[in-house]
């Protein structure tokens, strides 16, 4: 143990901390983030309680099951149903039916509605079964925009609306209607967000609707079809009345809290006598509950945030038990994203960059990837604390998507693996590369203007940024020229000037001047930095910004909505950072000109003839 504690060197801690201050500042903006975004986050994934009283904390539970609470959940939830063009465990069918009405797949005690706080989704499902009219009079559909509340005469002070509310909200009503005639008359209307809103509280009422009349669920896999035979309380396809009848005798159990884990075992019983699942579906339905419940992407956050802070401490005392604690936590952080991946690829059988929720985390993947080579090839430079710290952000942000985002079906047009993976994770893996590259710029403002420390010549921030920017634009432009070869393939023609195409293309224009204007000495260290996080402003613009703002153009597959506050609020941030670099920097200049880094002089004159990345 004497050996694993023993110090390094016998420098002073203060120096050591204070060539540590930009990763410090690093997890504080991550923290910051994280803070900020716990709300999406918990929306997404939030932690399902499994204790049996969960069921009788809320007034709409009386009388429910009670019995074998954890048991009968998740036997009831890891049955298969084919929803969305594909086939996924109920569970995961109840987590995304729970966040289009109340905005969350589960929440905690005392906080959302009141016939769902505490409880699961597969619970809320199976209230929908049970008790349709009953929910269909209970607050459950959440509506937070303001302007729309006032607008159709909705109470201001309340979230939470009860379907029939809704559904009498007859000036809702007229604005969708309003909403569908602009987009009947005009193909590229974008609908406002109080709009969009009121959609979806529409379609929210809707669907606890289609309980009243006997929802039918696609449970029934058939041995001549792939298509999932349907059934309901109530009534079923031909030949399937003993199937509807031991989803009554559910529904009753429920109801009742009397055997529900044996009616949910019957229940799968006669399904399986008309034709038993495969085994192939069967491992996808379990791989698929045990990611959801497992949440690989937030232990891979937690891991990140521990490396970085075993990082710092490592940086302060030199003590190799750091190292060695920081090696383990990357490990497990990168172990974890693998994970998810490879169980995303399996389930999905298809390449994990299909919609921007895969696209997020296969960029932290990237960055982290890119951080441990970068590390590896200068041991003194700061790789490595920007790529946990990137990976960390990519997480955060990823739940922001909506989960019907998450694990949707394929488009049509993105059905080939080919052109998936040499176009899509091309070009994200550019994004991974300009998103490390903004880390370090950050923490080389932080450092050289906002705390003005002396830039240690040893790591070269600069010139690491540099590096990044250039493989982050070879990428970009490989991506973008074999985007044109598959819309060749797919539109018939190579390229059209679609608000994608046209905002690859300004990105890559906009790094190439960048790099230029370094190279030929038109900015010194200070500009790279500011260019480095204006760069990747605009490269979020190409990729969420077309698609979640401006949602025109060929790319229509790749479109949703949600979280156009927190990146809006990002930018505004990133806005006033940047000023208040550049007053200070100003401020400084005129006091004393600060003469620039050594490293400045390894990029500027134009020299690295004969030097390469590696140097960096």
């Amino acid at each position: 143990m004497r050996s694993a504690i023993r110090r390094v060197d016998s420098a002073s801690i203060t120096t050591h901390a204070a060539r540590f201050v930009p990763t410090i500042a690093m997890l504080v903006l991550s923290l910051v983030c994280a803070a900020c975004l716990a709300p999406a986050a918990r929306a997404q994934d939030a932690p399902a309680p499994a204790s049996d009283t969960a069921a009788d904390t809320t007034p709409s539970s009386a009388g429910a099951a009670t019995e074998s609470g954890a048991d009968w959940r998740r036997a009831f939830g890891m049955m298969p149903i084919q929803d969305g063009g594909r086939v996924m465990p109920l569970d995961t069918f109840a987590r995304r039916l729970a966040v289009d009405l109340t905005g969350r797949a589960a929440w905690r005690e005392g906080k959302g509605p009141e016939g769902f706080s505490g409880r699961s989704a597969i619970e809320l499902l199976a209230d929908l079964i049970a008790r349709p009219q009953e929910v269909f009079r209970s607050p459950l559909i959440a509506v937070s925009h303001e302007g729309l509340k006032q607008q159709v005469g909705l109470d201001a002070g309340r979230k939470f609306f009860s379907p029939q509310e809704i559904m009498r909200a007859e000036e809702l009503h007229r604005v969708v209607a309003a909403m569908q005639e602009k987009r009947a008359s005009n193909s590229e209307y974008k609908p406002s967000l109080a709009e969009r809103k009121a959609g979806e509280a529409q379609t929210a009422a809707m669907t606890v609707a289609m309980f009243q009349r006997d929802r039918q669920f696609a449970l029934i896999p058939q041995t001549d079809s792939p298509i999932y035979a349907t059934v309901g309380t109530a009534t079923a396809e031909p030949g399937y009345e003993d199937v509807q009848a031991a989803l009554w005798d559910f529904r009753v159990a429920y109801l009742t809290g009397n055997d529900v884990a044996g009616a949910v075992d019957r229940l799968k019983a006669t399904i399986a006598s008309h034709a038993p699942t495969t085994a192939s579906v069967a491992s996808n339905i379990r791989l698929e509950y045990f990611y959801t419940h497992h949440r690989p992407w937030i232990w891979a956050a937690v891991a990140n945030g521990i490396a970085i802070l075993c990082l710092i401490g490592l940086a302060i005392t030199r003590l190799k038990l750091f190292a060695v604690l920081a090696g383990v936590a990357i490990v497990a952080a990168l172990g974890e994203q693998l994970l998810g991946l490879g169980l995303r690829i399996t389930i999905l059988d298809r390449a994990p960059v299909s919609n921007t929720y895969e696209a997020v985390l296969w960029m932290g993947i990237v960055s982290t990837l890119f951080g441990l080579v970068g590390q590896a090839i200068n041991r003194k430079g700061m790789y490595l604390a920007a790529g946990l710290t990137a990976s960390m952000l990519c997480i955060i942000f990823s739940q922001l998507v909506p989960l019907t985002d998450q694990t949707n079906s394929i488009p049509a047009v993105l059905r080939s693996n080919y052109w998936l993976i040499i176009h899509v994770m091309t070009i994200v893996a550019s994004y991974g590369a300009f998103l490390l590259a903004a880390v370090l710029g950050h923490a080389f403002l932080v450092r050289d203007v906002l705390l003005r420390r002396p830039v240690d010549p040893n790591a070269r921030l600069i010139v690491q940024t540099y590096r990044l920017m250039q493989l982050g634009l070879v990428l970009l432009t490989v991506g973008t020229i074999l985007g044109g070869v598959w819309a060749a393939e797919s539109w018939g023609r190579f390229w059209g000037w679609d608000p994608k195409e046209t905002w690859a293309l300004i990105s890559i224009v906009l790094y190439f001047l960048m790099l230029h204007a370094r190279y030929s000495g038109w900015i010194r260290d200070f500009g790279l930095a500011v260019l480095s996080v204006v760069g990747f402003i605009s490269i979020v613009w190409t990729f969420y910004g077309v698609n979640y703002v401006m949602a025109t153009g060929l790319h229509s597959y790749g479109f949703g909505s949600g979280g156009e506050k927190w990146v809006g609020i990002w930018a505004l941030i990133e806005v006033a950072f940047l000023a208040i670099c550049l007053t200070r920097r100003k401020a400084s200049r005129v006091r004393k000109p600060a003469p620039e880094s050594t490293e400045s002089n390894t990029v500027v004159s134009a020299p690295p003839k004969g030097s390469s990345p590696t140097t960096a």
